[in-house]
């Protein structure tokens, strides 16, 4: 199938969070999406169209002393393998825990659900399931050595992907950021 698809995208969105308690904290991005595309459809027709789209990401985190748990939902609107735009709505969880200054290891889970926008038969609906793990050890305030290992499977359990990484890592300066890309 050939894939005559030229979409231009442009947004704005906005973020807030507020703190609950000591320990809790909410949070909501919310934002809207404009996208004009073009293709030609399985018959042969010229698609022009452009659309809006609302997109969105709220959550609960909690601050321990050591560990810090965040729990998120949302919808995006993302390209899909095909070049097609598709709605991803998900769920996502992550847990850090601090097992010595030095130390840490992370976890996270995703479930989403990928649906096609345009050309429905092209881009169909898809569940996933992640699972990823990292250790973090720091050699200075900036440097770190991480591993990991990240599970990726569709909602089928047909098609499953596997990785460990190993690297390197650098913090630099943390600076206030008025503007997501």
């Amino acid at each position: 199938v050939r894939n005559d698809n030229n979409t231009d995208s442009y947004g704005v969105q906005g973020a807030f969070s507020r703190p609950l308690s000591e320990t809790w904290t909410f949070s909501l991005t919310a934002g809207i999406e404009r996208n004009d595309y073009r293709f030609i459809a399985d018959d042969g027709s010229l698609v022009d169209n452009a659309s809006a789209d609302f997109t969105f990401l709220t959550g609960f985190e909690r601050a321990g002393e050591r560990t810090q748990w965040r729990i998120e939902a949302g919808r995006l609107v993302t390209p899909n393998s095909t070049g097609f735009r598709s709605t991803r709505n998900q769920l996502r969880g992550f847990v850090q825990h601090e097992i010595t200054p030095r130390l840490r290891m992370s976890g996270g889970l995703r479930f989403s659900r990928l649906t096609g926008i345009e050309q429905q038969e092209l881009a169909g609906d898809r569940d996933y399931s992640r699972a990823t793990l990292e250790v973090e050890w720091d050699l200075s305030p900036r440097w770190s050595l991480t591993s990991g290992y990240d599970w990726v499977a569709r909602g089928d359990g047909e098609v499953t992907s596997n990785s460990i990484a190993v690297g390197i890592r650098y913090r630099g300066l943390q600076r206030l950021s008025l503007i997501h890309i």
